[in-house]
């Protein structure tokens, strides 16, 4: 697969194919011959100019073929800055030009009717094209990318595809004839250059994304026969300051205006059936659903009395609002409807709402506090996500559905609060768990330092830890079976990781790119390692076994190039030491004393810390003579975690006492 790519689209097309029917090569062009007439396939020469001939072998050029003159650097470059076209064709085929980045202008013959998709993509100079009037149909991405081109006339198209003038960042005038009935999705997006657009009489819909991210577009016209207007038609339009929409209009997808921080004024003809405006804020007609509030609109604002719903994206990149009043009422907050509202710092969700759509308050950044209302029942998928300033969060206790990515990225999240009525879910230590707190589903991304797993938590949620860069240091509980897929990947912050003795299963990429992990200690039930376990962590230095060895997936230690493998004496099925296990060399792992401020004298005892495994029992000799040595236990330690202390009362009672 091929491809060029440019602002705002990628236009790709098929690998070229041999044809069935024969191709022959006359002077500069490869043919194929059908039916009495040829069609060019393929540009086999080597020049800028090119002149296309009306005949060859006395039989009429009819067809320009798919990527008879694309251009790749790699591939096929000619660098064409200028083609003729003879009379005698009648059509050019899909991507044929594609790419032809010098060529400057087109002439298409009167017999052509059709521009198929992708023509001339990416023609970065074309500056002119003069199109016949017999052309009724303009494919999809057809002049997508041909940033120089300033003026398009089309006086007798029917049909516009999708993208067919996309990131034509030139183009200052279009000029539509009324035989258009559908500006289809995305056709004139990206168009940075274009300031005004006047929708003929004869379309009666607006595409999705239509004019989306027009720049420099101040001024619209909506023709009066429009009845749909597409999602995003309009978003994105910076310097939009105000739109009118006409009393035939039905249909307005959502964040048609969104993304327009000038816009100030939607106005709705008053005898529109379906649509009403009120101080530039466009609802349905009885002004129960918020359906767009203008992204220059006022900075504080009070929904309304009577309004039911928040629609989707109605409030998308406000960045103006700062203050937001939702009266009590409002039952559902739809997709996106806030999603960009970087000022808006702090927000009270009344009683009466129930559902948070998916990503409802994604990238609002400056939101610090929220508390969910105490009827809402579902929080969907991403509806808090990046909002980096986001520090605590309430659940209330009628919350029954919590989606796994619904807080992702809140990197100052510092604390999970769960009313102690909620029968779904609760709170430990700042974390959100389920109701019998087996189920560790996520932990708040700013919390900092250590965290030590509740011994009741069975299941850790994959995603839990996922990106909280705050975390230094965890010890998974002693009840914890399996170790969620990605539960911990992209922790930047990770050090040290103890995995307890209960866990059967570390399962795939659940530690993977934690870039300044040094230390892991696996439990001696751990039975498999998955694929990419520990992938990416090039500080692991250590990775100490409790148990006999596990299975192990493709690449659990990939990148970790200094890492040694530890195991007890005791256990089993390990290579000889030094040998390789899962391609890093072997140890014994033993029993070290530490020269800490737990040697010397405490009280009236002398003693010192050893760190081990957890769960291993070593016993103390001492002796009074290093040259002729007596041996003798005087203390047997058994570890509970991954240190214990020894202390001796009777060292005071000899001369001198060696452990």
């Amino acid at each position: 697969m091929r491809g060029i790519f440019q602002k705002g689209k990628a236009w790709g097309w098929a690998a070229l194919l041999l044809l069935a029917i024969p191709v022959m090569v006359q002077a500069q062009f490869a043919y194929t011959t059908n039916n009495g007439t040829i069609t060019i396939t393929w540009y086999t020469g080597s020049g800028d100019v090119v002149n296309i001939p009306g005949s060859i072998n006395g039989l009429p050029v009819r067809r320009i073929g798919e990527y008879a003159f694309f251009e790749d650097a790699g591939f096929h470059p000619p660098n064409i800055s200028q083609v003729t076209i003879p009379d005698s064709v009648t059509s050019i085929g899909e991507n044929a030009f594609a790419g032809c980045h010098f060529l400057r202008t087109v002439t298409l013959p009167s017999g052509i009717t059709a521009i198929e998709a992708g023509t001339f993509s990416s023609c970065a100079s074309l500056v002119n094209v003069t199109m016949g009037t017999n052309i009724t149909s303009i494919g999809g991405g057809a002049f997508g990318g041909c940033s120089s081109l300033k003026a398009i006339h089309i006086p007798n198209v029917t049909n516009i595809g999708g993208s067919a003038f996309s990131s034509c960042n030139s183009l200052t005038n279009i000029s539509i004839g009324n035989r258009v009935g559908s500006i289809g999705n995305g056709v004139f997006s990206y168009c940075d250059s274009l300031t005004s657009v006047l929708i003929p009489a004869g379309v009666t819909n607006i595409g999705d994304s239509a004019f989306g991210n027009c720049d420099s577009l101040t001024n619209v016209v909506i023709g009066s026969n429009v009845a749909s207007i597409g999602a995003s038609a309009f978003a994105g339009c910076t310097n939009l300051a105000g739109i009118f929409i006409p009393s035939i209009v039905t249909s307005i997808g959502a964040g048609a205006f969104s993304s327009c921080p000038v816009l100030s004024e939607i106005t709705v003809d008053a005898s529109n059936s379906v649509f009403s405006s009120t101080n530039g804020v466009l609802f349905n007609k009885d002004q129960t659903s918020i359906l767009q509030y203008p992204g220059g609109g006022a900075g504080i604002y009070s929904i309304p009395e009577g309004v039911l719903t928040i629609g989707n994206k109605a409030f998308a990149a406000c960045n103006s609002l700062t203050s937001l009043t939702i009266p009590d009422g409002v039952t559902e907050i739809g997709y996106m409807a806030f999603s960009g509202c970087t000022r808006l710092t702090g927000l009270a969700l009344p009683a009466s709402v129930t559902n948070i759509a998916d990503r409802a308050f994604t990238y609002c950044s400056g939101l610090t506090n929220m508390v969910i209302g105490r009827g809402v029942i579902s929080i969907g998928d991403q509806v808090f996500d990046s909002c980096s300033n986001l520090k605590s969060v309430m659940i209330s206790a009628s919350v029954e559905i919590i989606d796994s990515k619904a807080f992702s990225r809140c990197t100052s999240l510092s604390e999970f609060t769960v009313d102690t009525n909620n029968i779904m879910y609760s709170s430990e230590d700042g974390a959100l768990l389920n109701k019998g707190q087996t189920e560790l589903i996520q932990y708040p991304y700013g919390r900092a330092g250590l965290y030590a797993m509740p011994d009741s938590v069975t299941n850790i949620a994959p995603l839990a830890f996922s990106g909280c860069d705050a975390l230094t240091d965890v010890i998974v509980g002693a009840g914890v079976l399996r170790v969620g897929d990605r539960s911990f990947e992209y922790c930047d912050n990770l050090a040290t990781v103890v995995i307890g003795n209960s866990v059967a299963w570390v399962t795939s990429r659940s530690f993977w790119h934690c870039p300044k992990l040094t230390s892991i200690t696996v439990g001696n039930s751990v039975g498999s390692i998955g694929e990419y376990a520990f992938y990416d962590c090039p500080k692991l230095a250590g990775a100490y076994f409790l148990g006999n060895p596990p299975s192990l997936g493709t690449w659990v230690f990939a990148g970790a190039s200094s890492m040694t493998v530890y195991r007890l004496p005791t256990a089993t099925g390990w290579p000889t030491v030094p040998n390789l296990w899962a391609g890093c060399p072997t140890a014994l792992w033993l029993p070290e004393t530490k020269a800490d401020a737990s040697l010397g004298i405490q009280e009236g005892k002398f003693g010192f810390n050893i760190n081990w495994a957890s769960g291993q029992t070593i016993v103390v000799e001492a002796c009074t003579n290093l040259a002729d040595p007596d041996w003798l236990p005087v203390g047997t330690n058994t570890f509970g975690g991954a240190s214990t202390t020894f202390s001796d009362a009777e060292w005071a009672n000899l001369p001198g006492r060696f452990y």
